[in-house]
Protein backbone atom coordinates (compact mmCIF):
# COMPACT_ATOMS: atom_id res chain seq x y z
CA UNK A 1 0.00 0.00 0.00
CA UNK A 2 2.68 2.39 0.67
CA UNK A 3 4.93 1.62 -2.48
CA UNK A 4 1.50 1.96 -4.52
CA UNK A 5 1.05 5.92 -2.78
CA UNK A 6 4.69 6.72 -2.80
CA UNK A 7 4.52 5.81 -6.84
CA UNK A 8 1.67 7.76 -7.66
CA UNK A 9 2.34 11.33 -5.74
CA UNK A 10 6.07 10.87 -7.67
CA UNK A 11 4.68 10.24 -11.27
CA UNK A 12 2.66 13.37 -10.50
CA UNK A 13 4.66 15.26 -8.83
CA UNK A 14 7.23 15.61 -12.13
CA UNK A 15 4.64 16.39 -14.29
CA UNK A 16 4.54 20.61 -14.68
CA UNK A 17 2.19 23.06 -16.50
CA UNK A 18 3.25 26.45 -15.57
CA UNK A 19 0.92 29.26 -14.71
CA UNK A 20 1.23 31.99 -12.53
CA UNK A 21 -1.11 31.35 -9.60
CA UNK A 22 -0.08 35.14 -6.78
CA UNK A 23 -3.41 36.45 -5.73
CA UNK A 24 -3.81 40.15 -3.85
CA UNK A 25 -5.28 38.86 -1.11
CA UNK A 26 -4.20 36.89 1.51
CA UNK A 27 -4.58 32.69 0.88
CA UNK A 28 -4.85 30.94 4.13
CA UNK A 29 -4.98 26.92 4.66
CA UNK A 30 -6.57 27.65 8.35
CA UNK A 31 -8.81 26.78 9.92
CA UNK A 32 -10.67 23.64 7.83
CA UNK A 33 -7.96 21.02 7.70
CA UNK A 34 -8.29 20.91 3.69
CA UNK A 35 -6.21 22.64 1.75
CA UNK A 36 -5.89 25.05 -0.98
CA UNK A 37 -4.08 24.08 -4.04
CA UNK A 38 -2.46 27.09 -4.47
CA UNK A 39 0.87 28.69 -3.30
CA UNK A 40 1.59 32.03 -1.54
CA UNK A 41 3.68 33.35 -4.70
CA UNK A 42 7.14 33.94 -4.95
CA UNK A 43 9.04 36.38 -2.01
CA UNK A 44 5.98 35.81 0.00
CA UNK A 45 6.34 35.22 3.91
CA UNK A 46 3.27 33.66 5.28
CA UNK A 47 2.45 33.37 9.16
CA UNK A 48 -0.65 31.24 10.46
CA UNK A 49 -0.93 30.02 13.76
CA UNK A 50 -3.96 28.49 15.46
CA UNK A 51 -5.14 27.41 19.35
CA UNK A 52 -7.27 25.12 20.32
CA UNK A 53 -8.85 22.63 22.63
CA UNK A 54 -10.34 19.83 22.38
CA UNK A 55 -12.14 16.62 24.20
CA UNK A 56 -12.19 13.35 22.96
CA UNK A 57 -13.34 9.79 24.13
CA UNK A 58 -12.21 6.40 22.89
CA UNK A 59 -12.61 2.88 24.47
CA UNK A 60 -14.14 4.71 27.59
CA UNK A 61 -11.09 6.78 28.48
CA UNK A 62 -11.25 10.62 28.17
CA UNK A 63 -8.59 12.97 26.98
CA UNK A 64 -8.75 16.84 26.95
CA UNK A 65 -6.14 18.60 25.14
CA UNK A 66 -4.44 22.10 25.07
CA UNK A 67 -2.36 23.06 21.53
CA UNK A 68 -0.89 25.11 19.32
CA UNK A 69 -0.34 24.37 15.52
CA UNK A 70 1.87 27.34 13.94
CA UNK A 71 2.37 27.06 10.16
CA UNK A 72 5.38 29.06 8.52
CA UNK A 73 5.03 29.47 4.81
CA UNK A 74 7.09 30.80 1.97
CA UNK A 75 7.35 31.05 -2.18
CA UNK A 76 10.17 30.40 -4.00
CA UNK A 77 11.61 29.67 -7.68
CA UNK A 78 8.53 29.56 -9.26
CA UNK A 79 4.70 31.29 -8.55
CA UNK A 80 3.51 27.71 -8.36
CA UNK A 81 6.09 26.25 -6.01
CA UNK A 82 6.06 26.77 -1.97
CA UNK A 83 8.37 25.54 1.22
CA UNK A 84 6.57 25.18 4.84
CA UNK A 85 7.79 24.67 8.17
CA UNK A 86 4.85 22.68 10.44
CA UNK A 87 5.32 23.02 14.26
CA UNK A 88 2.39 21.50 16.45
CA UNK A 89 2.37 21.56 20.27
CA UNK A 90 -0.06 19.44 22.51
CA UNK A 91 -0.52 19.17 26.07
CA UNK A 92 -2.58 16.36 26.84
CA UNK A 93 -4.30 14.72 29.86
CA UNK A 94 -5.38 10.93 29.55
CA UNK A 95 -6.66 10.20 32.96
CA UNK A 96 -3.80 10.64 35.99
CA UNK A 97 -1.29 11.32 33.29
CA UNK A 98 -0.12 14.43 31.34
CA UNK A 99 1.87 14.46 27.87
CA UNK A 100 3.38 17.49 27.06
CA UNK A 101 5.74 18.65 24.08
CA UNK A 102 5.80 18.85 20.18
CA UNK A 103 4.04 16.13 18.69
CA UNK A 104 4.80 17.45 14.95
CA UNK A 105 8.46 18.96 12.64
CA UNK A 106 7.83 18.69 9.82
CA UNK A 107 9.32 20.55 6.67
CA UNK A 108 7.56 20.21 3.15
CA UNK A 109 6.50 21.41 -0.40
CA UNK A 110 3.81 22.01 -2.37
CA UNK A 111 3.63 22.04 -5.89
CA UNK A 112 0.89 23.11 -8.23
CA UNK A 113 0.47 20.88 -11.11
CA UNK A 114 -2.56 22.08 -13.06
CA UNK A 115 -4.27 25.36 -12.63
CA UNK A 116 -7.54 25.18 -14.67
CA UNK A 117 -9.21 28.75 -16.35
CA UNK A 118 -11.83 29.03 -18.75
CA UNK A 119 -10.43 30.50 -21.89
CA UNK A 120 -11.69 34.26 -22.48
CA UNK A 121 -14.43 33.83 -25.30
CA UNK A 122 -16.51 36.45 -27.24
CA UNK A 123 -19.66 35.04 -25.28
CA UNK A 124 -18.24 35.47 -21.83
CA UNK A 125 -16.78 38.88 -22.52
CA UNK A 126 -20.39 39.95 -23.80
CA UNK A 127 -22.31 37.90 -20.84
CA UNK A 128 -22.01 38.67 -17.04
CA UNK A 129 -23.99 35.38 -16.65
CA UNK A 130 -22.14 32.98 -18.82
CA UNK A 131 -18.72 34.51 -17.48
CA UNK A 132 -19.85 34.05 -13.73
CA UNK A 133 -22.36 31.44 -13.91
CA UNK A 134 -22.40 27.21 -13.72
CA UNK A 135 -21.02 25.39 -16.76
CA UNK A 136 -19.65 21.57 -17.35
CA UNK A 137 -15.68 23.10 -17.46
CA UNK A 138 -15.82 24.17 -14.12
CA UNK A 139 -15.97 20.41 -12.84
CA UNK A 140 -12.65 20.40 -14.25
CA UNK A 141 -10.63 20.73 -10.78
CA UNK A 142 -6.92 22.37 -10.15
CA UNK A 143 -4.62 19.66 -9.10
CA UNK A 144 -1.56 20.45 -6.88
CA UNK A 145 0.56 17.82 -4.66
CA UNK A 146 2.53 18.13 -1.73
CA UNK A 147 5.10 16.02 0.23
CA UNK A 148 6.13 16.49 4.41
CA UNK A 149 9.09 15.20 6.03
CA UNK A 150 8.25 14.25 10.04
CA UNK A 151 11.30 15.20 11.79
CA UNK A 152 12.10 12.97 14.74
CA UNK A 153 12.67 16.21 16.73
CA UNK A 154 9.39 15.64 18.80
CA UNK A 155 7.84 13.68 21.79
CA UNK A 156 7.76 9.77 21.11
CA UNK A 157 5.17 9.29 23.64
CA UNK A 158 2.67 10.14 21.02
CA UNK A 159 2.86 7.47 19.20
CA UNK A 160 4.59 9.03 16.33
CA UNK A 161 8.54 8.51 17.24
CA UNK A 162 11.33 8.78 14.05
CA UNK A 163 11.35 9.90 10.87
CA UNK A 164 8.45 9.69 8.70
CA UNK A 165 6.89 10.89 5.73
CA UNK A 166 3.06 12.51 4.27
CA UNK A 167 2.02 13.13 1.16
CA UNK A 168 -1.47 14.46 -0.05
CA UNK A 169 -3.31 15.21 -3.32
CA UNK A 170 -4.86 18.46 -3.35
CA UNK A 171 -7.79 19.44 -5.87
CA UNK A 172 -10.14 22.50 -5.74
CA UNK A 173 -13.48 23.07 -8.39
CA UNK A 174 -13.65 27.21 -9.07
CA UNK A 175 -18.24 26.40 -9.37
CA UNK A 176 -19.12 29.75 -9.48
CA UNK A 177 -17.62 33.08 -9.07
CA UNK A 178 -17.90 32.74 -5.04
CA UNK A 179 -18.27 29.10 -4.39
CA UNK A 180 -15.18 27.06 -3.89
CA UNK A 181 -15.30 23.06 -3.40
CA UNK A 182 -12.10 21.56 -1.87
CA UNK A 183 -10.96 17.69 -1.75
CA UNK A 184 -7.53 16.01 -0.16
CA UNK A 185 -6.19 12.59 0.16
CA UNK A 186 -3.82 12.44 2.49
CA UNK A 187 -1.73 9.24 3.90
CA UNK A 188 0.79 10.66 7.31
CA UNK A 189 3.41 9.31 8.95
CA UNK A 190 4.37 6.84 6.21
CA UNK A 191 7.06 4.54 7.90
CA UNK A 192 5.88 5.04 11.47
CA UNK A 193 4.01 3.13 13.94
CA UNK A 194 0.72 5.00 13.67
CA UNK A 195 0.30 5.94 9.84
CA UNK A 196 -2.93 7.46 9.21
CA UNK A 197 -5.01 7.86 5.68
CA UNK A 198 -7.73 10.65 5.43
CA UNK A 199 -9.85 12.18 2.81
CA UNK A 200 -11.64 15.28 3.76
CA UNK A 201 -13.93 17.68 1.08
CA UNK A 202 -15.08 20.84 1.93
CA UNK A 203 -17.50 24.13 0.74
CA UNK A 204 -17.12 27.58 0.99
CA UNK A 205 -19.15 30.73 -0.04
CA UNK A 206 -17.53 34.45 -0.06
CA UNK A 207 -20.62 36.85 1.87
CA UNK A 208 -19.94 40.52 1.58
CA UNK A 209 -16.26 40.53 0.00
CA UNK A 210 -14.79 39.87 3.81
CA UNK A 211 -16.11 36.55 5.18
CA UNK A 212 -15.99 33.49 3.84
CA UNK A 213 -18.14 30.45 5.87
CA UNK A 214 -17.38 27.14 5.11
CA UNK A 215 -18.60 23.45 6.38
CA UNK A 216 -16.08 20.27 6.25
CA UNK A 217 -16.29 16.78 6.24
CA UNK A 218 -13.53 14.42 7.16
CA UNK A 219 -12.90 10.77 7.34
CA UNK A 220 -10.25 8.94 9.12
CA UNK A 221 -8.49 5.50 9.14
CA UNK A 222 -5.45 4.68 11.26
CA UNK A 223 -4.02 1.43 11.20
CA UNK A 224 -1.15 0.70 14.29
CA UNK A 225 1.64 -1.68 13.57
CA UNK A 226 -0.18 -3.29 17.05
CA UNK A 227 -3.25 -3.04 16.96
CA UNK A 228 -6.20 -3.41 14.82
CA UNK A 229 -7.07 -0.25 12.42
CA UNK A 230 -10.07 1.85 13.13
CA UNK A 231 -12.11 4.90 11.49
CA UNK A 232 -13.83 8.08 13.06
CA UNK A 233 -15.69 10.79 11.02
CA UNK A 234 -15.56 14.62 11.58
CA UNK A 235 -17.70 17.24 10.57
CA UNK A 236 -16.37 20.98 11.36
CA UNK A 237 -17.65 24.66 10.52
CA UNK A 238 -15.99 28.12 10.55
CA UNK A 239 -16.05 31.21 9.75
CA UNK A 240 -12.77 33.46 8.65
CA UNK A 241 -12.63 37.45 8.27
CA UNK A 242 -10.64 39.63 5.82
CA UNK A 243 -9.19 42.40 8.23
CA UNK A 244 -6.67 43.80 5.74
CA UNK A 245 -5.54 42.28 2.26
CA UNK A 246 -2.53 41.11 4.44
CA UNK A 247 -4.16 39.76 7.59
CA UNK A 248 -7.42 37.77 8.55
CA UNK A 249 -9.03 36.07 11.49
CA UNK A 250 -11.12 32.93 11.97
CA UNK A 251 -13.37 30.52 14.86
CA UNK A 252 -13.77 27.01 13.93
CA UNK A 253 -15.40 24.42 15.51
CA UNK A 254 -15.00 20.68 14.89
CA UNK A 255 -17.37 17.23 15.86
CA UNK A 256 -16.16 13.78 15.79
CA UNK A 257 -18.11 10.92 16.10
CA UNK A 258 -17.54 7.03 15.13
CA UNK A 259 -14.64 5.03 17.20
CA UNK A 260 -13.61 8.40 18.55
CA UNK A 261 -16.00 11.12 20.07
CA UNK A 262 -15.42 14.24 20.97
CA UNK A 263 -15.55 17.85 19.94
CA UNK A 264 -12.61 20.67 19.27
CA UNK A 265 -12.59 25.09 19.47
CA UNK A 266 -10.02 26.75 17.64
CA UNK A 267 -8.88 30.18 17.15
CA UNK A 268 -6.78 31.20 14.25
CA UNK A 269 -5.28 34.22 12.71
CA UNK A 270 -3.08 34.43 9.27
CA UNK A 271 -0.56 37.28 8.52
CA UNK A 272 1.91 37.83 5.07
CA UNK A 273 4.70 39.92 3.93
CA UNK A 274 4.29 40.33 0.93
CA UNK A 275 7.07 41.02 -1.46
CA UNK A 276 6.00 39.37 -4.71
CA UNK A 277 6.94 40.98 -8.06
CA UNK A 278 5.39 40.01 -11.64
CA UNK A 279 8.24 38.50 -13.72
CA UNK A 280 7.80 39.20 -17.71
CA UNK A 281 9.03 36.69 -19.85
CA UNK A 282 9.87 36.76 -23.34
CA UNK A 283 10.13 34.49 -25.82
CA UNK A 284 12.33 34.36 -28.84
CA UNK A 285 11.20 33.16 -32.11
CA UNK A 286 13.38 31.65 -35.26
CA UNK A 287 12.08 33.12 -38.46
CA UNK A 288 13.00 31.42 -41.30
CA UNK A 289 14.59 33.31 -44.38
CA UNK A 290 11.26 32.92 -46.83
CA UNK A 291 9.17 34.91 -43.71
CA UNK A 292 11.68 37.52 -43.61
CA UNK A 293 11.87 38.26 -47.73
CA UNK A 294 7.71 38.29 -47.06
CA UNK A 295 7.96 40.64 -43.97
CA UNK A 296 10.16 43.11 -46.53
CA UNK A 297 7.99 42.75 -49.32
CA UNK A 298 4.99 43.72 -47.16
CA UNK A 299 6.70 46.46 -45.46
CA UNK A 300 8.01 48.15 -48.94
CA UNK A 301 4.21 47.38 -50.33
CA UNK A 302 2.86 49.76 -47.64
CA UNK A 303 5.31 52.49 -47.95
CA UNK A 304 4.67 52.93 -51.42
CA UNK A 305 0.81 52.77 -50.68
CA UNK A 306 1.37 55.63 -48.33
CA UNK A 307 2.75 58.35 -50.24
CA UNK A 308 1.48 61.10 -49.73
CA UNK A 309 -0.11 63.85 -52.81
CA UNK A 310 3.86 66.09 -53.24
CA UNK A 311 6.12 62.96 -52.73
CA UNK A 312 3.63 61.67 -55.70
CA UNK A 313 4.30 65.05 -57.95
CA UNK A 314 8.00 64.91 -56.76
CA UNK A 315 8.73 61.30 -57.97
CA UNK A 316 7.13 62.26 -61.79
CA UNK A 317 10.21 64.48 -61.94
CA UNK A 318 12.75 62.14 -60.86
CA UNK A 319 11.83 60.19 -63.63
CA UNK A 320 11.98 62.83 -66.02
CA UNK A 321 15.09 63.47 -64.51
CA UNK A 322 16.41 59.79 -66.20
CA UNK A 323 19.24 60.79 -68.94
CA UNK A 324 18.33 58.99 -72.43
CA UNK A 325 21.95 57.33 -73.55
CA UNK A 326 23.45 58.82 -76.66
CA UNK A 327 23.82 57.02 -79.71
CA UNK A 328 26.50 56.31 -82.48
CA UNK A 329 25.66 57.95 -85.85
CA UNK A 330 27.89 56.80 -89.06
CA UNK A 331 27.99 59.70 -91.26
CA UNK A 332 29.12 59.54 -94.69
CA UNK A 333 32.73 59.62 -94.35
CA UNK A 334 34.01 56.88 -92.25
CA UNK A 335 37.14 59.60 -91.14
CA UNK A 336 35.01 60.72 -87.96
CA UNK A 337 31.96 59.84 -85.58
CA UNK A 338 29.93 62.01 -84.21
CA UNK A 339 28.15 61.87 -80.78
CA UNK A 340 24.36 63.10 -80.82
CA UNK A 341 22.05 63.08 -77.69
CA UNK A 342 18.38 63.06 -78.51
CA UNK A 343 16.77 66.51 -76.80
CA UNK A 344 16.02 66.36 -72.84
CA UNK A 345 12.16 66.35 -72.58
CA UNK A 346 10.86 69.95 -71.90
CA UNK A 347 9.08 70.53 -68.51
CA UNK A 348 6.09 72.95 -68.16
CA UNK A 349 8.31 75.90 -67.07
CA UNK A 350 11.25 75.20 -69.46
CA UNK A 351 8.54 75.54 -72.39
CA UNK A 352 7.66 78.68 -71.23
CA UNK A 353 11.25 80.34 -70.93
CA UNK A 354 12.21 78.51 -74.40
CA UNK A 355 8.94 80.67 -76.11
CA UNK A 356 10.65 83.90 -74.38
CA UNK A 357 14.00 82.94 -75.96
CA UNK A 358 12.84 81.95 -79.48
CA UNK A 359 11.15 85.62 -79.72
CA UNK A 360 14.22 86.99 -78.49
CA UNK A 361 16.03 85.44 -81.29
CA UNK A 362 13.64 86.23 -83.53
CA UNK A 363 14.09 89.85 -83.18
CA UNK A 364 17.81 89.91 -83.47
CA UNK A 365 17.89 88.74 -86.65
CA UNK A 366 15.22 90.79 -87.59
CA UNK A 367 17.48 93.66 -86.40
CA UNK A 368 20.26 92.68 -88.30
CA UNK A 369 18.56 91.98 -91.67
CA UNK A 370 18.68 94.22 -93.82
CA UNK A 371 15.43 94.99 -95.06
CA UNK A 372 14.58 95.81 -91.31
CA UNK A 373 12.88 99.32 -91.67
CA UNK A 374 12.72 101.70 -88.23
CA UNK A 375 9.03 102.09 -88.28
CA UNK A 376 6.81 102.38 -85.29
CA UNK A 377 5.00 99.75 -85.05
CA UNK A 378 1.70 99.93 -83.13
CA UNK A 379 1.46 95.92 -82.17
CA UNK A 380 -0.08 94.56 -78.98
CA UNK A 381 2.59 93.58 -76.55
CA UNK A 382 1.68 89.45 -75.97
CA UNK A 383 1.75 88.99 -72.02
CA UNK A 384 3.53 86.44 -70.13
CA UNK A 385 1.52 84.16 -67.77
CA UNK A 386 3.20 86.04 -64.93
CA UNK A 387 2.20 89.84 -66.60
CA UNK A 388 -1.12 88.83 -66.70
CA UNK A 389 -1.43 88.32 -62.95
CA UNK A 390 0.59 91.17 -61.94
CA UNK A 391 -2.13 93.18 -64.47
CA UNK A 392 -4.79 92.02 -62.62
CA UNK A 393 -3.22 92.55 -59.26
CA UNK A 394 -2.61 96.41 -60.22
CA UNK A 395 -6.37 96.98 -61.33
CA UNK A 396 -8.03 95.55 -58.18
CA UNK A 397 -5.61 98.11 -56.21
CA UNK A 398 -6.69 100.89 -58.42
CA UNK A 399 -10.02 99.73 -58.02
CA UNK A 400 -9.93 99.63 -54.17
CA UNK A 401 -8.13 103.26 -54.09
CA UNK A 402 -11.13 104.73 -56.45
CA UNK A 403 -13.57 103.24 -53.88
CA UNK A 404 -11.69 104.77 -51.02
CA UNK A 405 -11.73 108.19 -52.54
CA UNK A 406 -15.49 107.90 -53.32
CA UNK A 407 -16.51 107.25 -49.66
CA UNK A 408 -14.00 110.04 -48.36
CA UNK A 409 -16.02 112.11 -50.90
CA UNK A 410 -18.99 111.65 -49.33
CA UNK A 411 -20.73 114.99 -47.32
CA UNK A 412 -20.17 115.27 -44.17
CA UNK A 413 -24.24 116.56 -43.28
CA UNK A 414 -24.73 112.69 -44.03
CA UNK A 415 -22.39 111.61 -41.45
CA UNK A 416 -23.45 114.03 -38.87
CA UNK A 417 -27.56 112.54 -39.43
CA UNK A 418 -26.06 108.98 -38.68
CA UNK A 419 -23.94 110.34 -35.60
CA UNK A 420 -27.54 112.02 -34.36
CA UNK A 421 -29.46 108.99 -34.94
CA UNK A 422 -27.72 106.73 -32.83
CA UNK A 423 -27.33 109.22 -30.13
CA UNK A 424 -31.50 109.62 -30.02
CA UNK A 425 -31.46 106.30 -29.94
CA UNK A 426 -28.74 105.59 -26.94
CA UNK A 427 -31.38 108.39 -25.33
CA UNK A 428 -34.52 106.79 -25.75
CA UNK A 429 -33.08 103.45 -23.93
CA UNK A 430 -31.53 104.90 -21.07
CA UNK A 431 -35.21 106.76 -20.63
CA UNK A 432 -36.98 103.22 -21.09
CA UNK A 433 -34.79 101.56 -18.02
CA UNK A 434 -35.12 104.84 -15.69
CA UNK A 435 -38.76 104.43 -16.41
CA UNK A 436 -38.48 100.54 -15.70
CA UNK A 437 -36.65 101.65 -12.44
CA UNK A 438 -38.93 103.50 -11.12
CA UNK A 439 -42.13 101.52 -11.74
CA UNK A 440 -40.13 98.83 -9.84
CA UNK A 441 -39.43 100.95 -6.94
CA UNK A 442 -42.94 102.18 -6.58
CA UNK A 443 -44.19 98.14 -6.99
CA UNK A 444 -41.99 97.71 -4.15
CA UNK A 445 -43.14 100.86 -1.65
CA UNK A 446 -46.74 99.88 -2.68
CA UNK A 447 -46.44 96.18 -1.44
CA UNK A 448 -44.74 97.33 1.85
CA UNK A 449 -47.68 99.33 2.61
CA UNK A 450 -49.82 97.06 1.69
CA UNK A 451 -47.97 94.19 4.47
CA UNK A 452 -47.96 96.87 6.98
CA UNK A 453 -51.76 97.35 7.43
CA UNK A 454 -52.68 93.98 6.84
CA UNK A 455 -50.05 93.52 10.05
CA UNK A 456 -51.89 96.34 11.99
CA UNK A 457 -55.53 95.13 10.82
CA UNK A 458 -54.31 91.97 12.54
CA UNK A 459 -52.44 93.08 15.68
CA UNK A 460 -56.56 95.12 16.14
CA UNK A 461 -58.07 92.14 15.64
CA UNK A 462 -56.23 89.98 18.30
CA UNK A 463 -56.47 93.18 20.86
CA UNK A 464 -59.99 93.14 19.97
CA UNK A 465 -60.62 89.78 20.76
CA UNK A 466 -58.56 89.71 24.46
CA UNK A 467 -60.79 90.89 27.13
CA UNK A 468 -59.00 92.58 30.06
CA UNK A 469 -58.16 92.02 33.00
CA UNK A 470 -60.50 93.97 34.57
CA UNK A 471 -63.24 92.69 32.52
CA UNK A 472 -62.74 89.36 33.63
CA UNK A 473 -62.23 89.87 37.33
CA UNK A 474 -66.44 91.81 36.69
CA UNK A 475 -68.43 89.03 34.77
CA UNK A 476 -66.64 86.63 37.46
CA UNK A 477 -67.46 88.47 40.69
Amino acid sequence: MNRIFKLIFCCILFTSISNAQYTSVINANKPGNTETPYAVGTNVFQFENKTFLDNNEQNNIDTSSFGNEFNFRYGFWKERLEASLLHKFRSNEIGNRNITGTEVLALGLKYLVFDYRIKETAALTKSWKKRYGFHLKRLIPTVAVSAHINTPLNNSRFGNSGTSFSTAIITQNHISRKLRINNQFEYNFIGSDLPEFIYSTSGSYVLFGRFNPYAEFRFHQLSPSNADSFNYYSFGTGVPFLIHRDLSVAVNFNYNFGDVRGSEFGIHASYRIDKHLDRWITKKVKKSEDTIATQQSDIEGLKNKKQKFFSKIFSKFKKDKKEIAPKEVKNVDDSYNEITTEPKKQKFFGKIFSKFKRNKEEAKTIENSDDFETEEISQPKKRDFFGKLFNKSKNNEESLEAEKQEVLEKDNSELDNYIDEQSEQKRNKRLEKAKRKAEKAKRKQEAKRLKAEAKAKKKEEKEGKKPSFIDDFINNY
